[in-house]
């Protein structure tokens, strides 16, 4: 508020560091902004920390106070000083083992051993009752065990006679009756008398196979780094949500969301005269600028569609924002290629604003989340309208944003498969609140304003 901005202002110009409580506790009282610097130096001071261990800055109007202490402060005096109090220290063997194996009974933890050559030789009856094998079905046990299981322990290159131990391997076992399969995480070692002993944590239990996944499980997380960039990262964050509600399907969505789309218009044209190493460089540094724009403004990339990109903008504001931060990119990125005679890049964009599916399409071996509806096809539509260098909307993303943007002319096209005629609006520029300053962005240029008063929304009109 107005008035906290003055509090601050004033302690500013009175008193620029406060060093600890001593010089805090000059200050008149209710002097500063939040909670306060005397009890900012009380809390420090309760937390371990002696007064000559901290200081507090004022820097500017944006900053009420800035705490600099060692983080050696933390761990070398606090936490050892606490560790000396509660005497901590090494557990004695018998009470080591004591904890593990009460730690066993309550996670269920089970235990199977084997011999060198993987011929299954002892199991514990919790294991035996999960995957109901009671009574004569005993010796089916080894039978349900998978073929890769043995193959990975007792035969590849990370056998345990080779390694000696069994790190994080993950397995699916049914059940007997092939109702239900449970996914095991295995830990074991060689023994002295060369078997294999084993523990098998029970990850979770599902009803269809291929919702798990197994095999070593740091060979998974590498695995999953490599795939990760390749995934729709709403797709990611869905699927996060729906586990920790305990389901394993992506449910489809309908929403209001603005779709955007761009290409790099005669892009095939000037790359003929390019090796393919060139292409490849020249066409991840243009889509690279985009997509830099695109995650900054809040978008999501949907999907490249070889020299163009399609994304998806919760707010038709930010869509239009990063699509002029684009051509101001490219404005800059051809200054460079004009000096060494290449030829210009330059970009077009269309967005569309109204009400989509987001789901799930394909087959159950390969699926892809995306966008789907008659928006999708609009948004597309106008982009292959619009010129080279320009920014297109559709009447309905104009609708929601015309206080902030500055229409150059707008035109009624007959879009390819659409009956009815689009109004569209070629866009000159933007106005957009960054924090407290007002901006102006054209193709070209930004113009920064004034800082305003604090109320002001970050999506006021300017």
């Amino acid at each position: 508020s107005r008035i906290e901005l003055a509090r601050i202002e004033t302690f500013i110009r009175s008193a620029p560091r406060i060093r600890n409580e001593s010089d805090a506790e000059q200050l008149p009282a209710g002097e500063g902004g939040g909670m306060g610097l005397r009890l900012i130096a009380m809390t420090l001071q309760g937390m371990g920390l002696r007064p000559s261990q901290f200081q507090m800055l004022v820097e500017d109007e944006h900053t009420v106070a800035r705490i600099h202490f060692p983080l050696g402060v933390l761990y070398k005096e606090t936490v050892r000083e606490k560790a000396a109090e509660h005497n901590i220290g090494l557990l004695p063997s018998d009470s080591a083992r004591d904890m593990y194996l009460n730690v066993a009974r309550a996670i269920d933890l089970s235990m199977l051993r084997f011999d060198v050559d993987g011929n299954l030789l002892q199991t514990t009856e919790n294991f035996l009752d999960r995957h109901k094998l009671g009574g004569e079905q005993r010796e089916r046990i080894g039978d349900l065990l998978p073929a890769a299981f043995y193959e990975n322990l007792f035969v590849g290159p990370d056998r345990v006679a080779q390694s000696g131990v069994v790190h994080n391997y993950r397995v699916t076992v049914p059940t007997a009756d092939r109702s239900h399969f449970i996914l095991y995480n295995v830990n074991g070692c060689m023994t002295d008398n060369r078997f294999v002993d084993t523990t098998w944590q029970m990850v979770t239990r599902v009803e269809n196979r291929r919702q798990l996944s197994e095999g070593f499980l740091d060979s998974n997380v590498l695995v999953s780094q490599i795939i990760r960039p390749y995934i729709h990262p709403q797709a990611l964050e869905k699927a996060r949500e729906i586990a920790r509600k305990g389901d394993v399907h992506l449910p489809d969505e309908v929403k209001e969301a603005t779709i955007f789309f761009s290409d790099l218009v005669d892009f095939t044209r000037h790359s003929e005269s390019l090796s393919p190493e060139e292409v490849i460089s020249l066409l991840n540094i243009a889509i690279g600028i985009c997509v830099r724009s695109i995650d900054k403004n809040h978008g999501n990339v949907d999907k490249f569609l070889g020299d163009g990109i399609m994304a998806i903008f919760p707010d038709p504001l930010e869509a239009v924002v990063a699509a002029f931060e684009i051509q101001q990119q490219f404005s800059q990125l051809n200054e460079f290629r004009e000096l060494q005679e290449q030829p210009s890049i330059r970009a077009r964009t269309g967005i569309h604003t109204g009400s989509v599916v987001i789901g799930s399409v394909g087959t159950k071996e390969r699926r892809d989340w995306t966008v789907i509806g008659d928006v999708v096809n609009t948004a597309a539509r106008i982009e292959q309208y619009a010129e080279p260098g320009s920014v297109v909307i559709s009447a309905q993303t104009y609708q929601r944003i015309s206080d902030h943007v500055q229409v150059e002319r707008s035109e009624t096209i007959q879009a390819k498969g659409k009956s009815d005629e689009l109004n569209v609006y070629f866009l000159d520029s933007v106005r957009f609140m960054k924090g407290r300053l007002p901006v102006t962005m054209t193709r070209d240029g930004m113009r920064v304003g004034r800082i305003l008063p604090t109320e002001s929304k970050h999506n006021s009109p300017v």
